[in-house]
């Protein structure tokens, strides 16, 4: 266990050095499809480090199409394993962009940060997120505004569905269930409560590989309902899942 640890902590940390040197010098020259594509590698990359792999259950977005993604959130883990899966611009916490080099990594690939208790920055991020659609774009929302131990689904705060409603945008809901080798919920992976990132990286560390499976569920027609309608839907189709799914 002890050289489990060191090993993750070695490899993570070159692993974070790369994220920097690729963000500071390669981004700047490159195209928007080569961002994407070496943000996928270095979140497979953080996977690995990890020990967590990831299962897909269902149909992923094609991309063809700009649509609202919705899903539990369980852990910090749950951004690299979906950008493993498909590049996506998220809505995430300012207190995010705060955080050390992960704040940065995070702004330097289109994370948008709002201010969940100011009603006015509600109110510009749902303007940003229809700027986004319009141009073509797919944003994915963690609608519980924290992480939960992936046991049960929190209630969705309902402002930011406002964004798909007004732009006739389907939302696609999604599934997050981390289990360990023998298919039971991994009890290393969640970010609840106080823990802190370094803490939470010892945890995952000293616990035994992960695997997130990943349901993609049938997406919600947003046209003529109330964000309200659409946030208990999308929660009621997680939550069945979660229960529902090995």
């Amino acid at each position: 266990m002890f050289f489990r640890v060191i090993r993750i902590y070695f490899f993570l940390s070159l692993v974070a050095l790369l994220g920097l040197l690729i963000v500071v010098i390669i981004f700047p020259f490159t195209t928007q499809k080569g961002r994407q594509k070496l943000t996928k590698i270095w979140s497979r990359s953080v996977l690995v480090v990890l020990g967590v792999k990831v299962e897909i259950y269902g149909a992923v977005p094609s991309g063809s199409h700009p649509m609202l993604l919705v899903s539990n959130h369980v852990s910090w883990v749950d951004i690299q394993a979906i950008h493993s899966a498909i590049f996506i611009r998220f809505v995430a916490k300012t207190d995010v962009r705060r955080w050390p080099l992960i704040g940065y990594l995070s702004a330097r690939v289109g994370t948008v940060f709002i201010n969940r208790n100011s009603k006015r920055a509600v109110i510009e991020a749902n303007a940003l997120l229809g700027d986004l659609y319009q141009q073509g774009e797919s944003v994915y929302l963690f609608p519980e505004g924290t992480t939960s131990s992936g046991k049960t689904v929190l209630p969705f705060s309902q402002s930011l569905f406002q964004s798909a409603i007004d732009h006739d945008i389907l939302i696609q809901p999604i599934a997050l269930k981390y289990v360990d080798e023998n298919g039971d919920l991994h009890q290393g992976i969640s970010f609840e409560g106080d823990i802190s990132l370094l803490g939470s990286i010892h945890r995952i560390a000293r616990s035994d590989n992960a695997t997130l499976r990943l349901y993609f569920l049938a997406p919600i027609i947003s046209k003529d309902k109330s964000r309200k309608q659409v946030s208990l839907e999308a929660h009621d189709l997680i939550t069945n899942a979660l229960q529902s799914q090995p």
